[in-house]
């Protein structure tokens, strides 16, 4: 009777995530753990699966630039995270995992804590996808990005200017990118009241914002050259390699109202095209199985949130959306196809699909919800 009653008081969220992070303790002892520390120390590194993003690159430029590690990320600031990490807690890689894992258990309390969402879905479609599977293993940015978008969209419900400011830290801590993407999509919903009726006007001045500051961009970012340098190098790849830079081309020529749509596009299902025929060989595990598996999930993602929008009048849902939109805008500007730098973007989907159906029986409690979701 007790046993009975003891299961009885698991909720099913609590018992997914038991269950998942068993799965990831044993992955963590018999595969990730020896995979990425023989890949950091150069030891066997050329047998690695790479179950990993950057996490070599990471540790092995903290060691050799610890002296100058100012001037090192004054070059590279999208490095503050993770040198963070490391600087924190070092870079042994049992501590690395208990700290990412704490980072997902916060990120998934602060979604459900909003009461808004059905968190069974929420985690279900979060934890599904490998990319948060793999980034609880090793020194990353995308557990930054998942903490700096839960807080995000803690403030959609009403004003918090404490979540908002640690949104923003963390999404410093994440990317630069992330962090200009916030403050832009802050700066709308509170600051132009009447967004919701003028949202194609507004993605329209966001692509020609970008297109006739294009000049600019690729001018004062030394990122944007990097990415461009990367790209030339991979142009004997199969897939879309001589399309982005056809594109890049077009967009560098003050055109990206012309490339956006395609380049969306290619970021998001581009890994389903060009990397599904070499998922079977399990050379590079990060960049063929866990991005590919991300791309699949848009194939659903996408369409699910597009016909949630249609057939619902949700303020909530509408500013999900709508921040979507502008990820996909902002960030395919980026010369190089990278299906990773859009997990913000799924993170954004799976928040509208989990949205709950409320119905209020009082007319006092539903003006305040619309008064609360509309600020």
């Amino acid at each position: 009777m007790l046993l009975k009653d003891f299961v009885l008081k698991i909720s099913v969220d609590k018992l997914i995530l038991g269950i998942y992070l068993t799965c990831a303790i044993i992955f963590f002892l018999f595969f990730a753990y020896e995979d990425i520390y023989n890949a950091t120390e150069q030891i066997n590194s050329a047998k690695s699966l790479r179950l990993y993003a950057d996490h070599p690159t990471y540790v092995n430029d903290y060691r050799n630039f610890k002296n100058s590690i100012f001037l090192f990320l004054a070059v590279r600031p999208n490095y503050l995270g993770p040198f963070f990490v490391i600087w924190l807690i070092g870079d042994n890689l049992f501590k690395v995992f208990i700290f990412n894992i704490i980072c997902l258990l916060i990120s998934v309390k602060i979604i459900r804590d909003i009461g808004y969402f059905n968190i069974n879905k929420y985690m279900f479609l979060l934890l599904i996808n490998p990319i948060t599977f793999l980034s609880l293993f090793s020194i990353n940015k995308e557990i930054f990005t998942l903490l700096s978008i839960s807080f995000f969209i803690s403030t959609f419900i009403k004003p918090r200017p404490l979540f908002a400011f640690l949104g923003l830290i963390l999404s410093f801590l994440a990317k630069k990118e992330l962090t200009i993407f916030m403050i832009i999509l802050y700066a709308n919903f509170y600051y132009f009241p009447r967004w919701n009726n003028h949202k194609l006007l507004l993605y329209t001045i966001y692509i020609s914002i970008i297109s006739i500051g294009s000049y600019y961009i690729n001018k004062n970012f030394n990122a944007i050259s990097e990415y461009t340098i990367e790209t030339q190098t991979a142009v004997d790849n199969a897939g879309s390699a001589g399309t982005i830079l056809m594109l890049n081309s077009i967009q560098s020529n003050y055109g990206y109202y012309l490339a956006v749509l395609p380049k969306t596009l290619l970021n998001l299902y581009g890994s389903v095209l060009t990397r599904t025929n070499q998922m079977i060989h399990f050379r590079d595990v990060y960049n063929d199985v866990v991005i590919w598996g991300q791309s699949f999930l848009f194939l659903y993602t996408v369409p699910k949130s597009i016909y949630l929008q249609s057939f619902k009048n949700n303020i909530l849902s509408s500013k999900l959306f709508f921040s979507f939109i502008i990820s996909c805008i902002f960030f395919s500007y980026i010369p190089v196809v990278q299906n990773r730098y859009f997990y913000s973007s799924y993170l954004l989907l799976i928040a509208i699909i989990s949205i709950k159906e409320i119905k209020f029986s009082k007319r006092k409690g539903l003006k305040f919800i619309k008064f609360s979701l509309s600020k």
